[in-house]
């Protein structure tokens, strides 16, 4: 978040959603920072579909070697 000021205050972000009625909920929770309360807020959202992804999909687009180096 950001506070007055101009600085960023940390918070903790969720998204819930209903994978059959792509529905859900976003939660946003901050401790007492900028001066302020603590609080939460929780605000709905919906998911849509636009179209298929484009052929090939990568499942995994990074390359890893057997290091765990991955480029």
């Amino acid at each position: 978040m950001t506070c007055p000021d101009g600085s960023y205050a940390p918070t903790q972000e969720k998204y819930v959603f209903n994978d059959e009625t792509l529905a859900g909920t976003h939660t946003t929770i901050h401790s007492a920072v900028c001066g302020g309360q603590p609080g939460m807020t929780k605000k709905p959202f919906s998911l849509q579909f636009v179209k298929p992804l484009d052929v090939p999909v990568e499942r995994f687009p990074q390359y890893c070697d057997g290091f765990a180096h991955c480029w």
